[in-house]
């Protein structure tokens, strides 16, 4: 995320660790299921 200087920055980059806490929350969930 190297959007700093854009507007948009703030709101992508939060976007991004969203995708990322999800993304590892789906992981432990598939690995607790497992």
């Amino acid at each position: 995320a190297g959007f700093v200087g854009l507007p948009l920055g703030p709101r992508i980059l939060r976007a991004e660790t969203a995708a990322v806490a999800a993304l590892t929350l789906a992981q432990s969930l598939a690995g607790w299921l497992r």
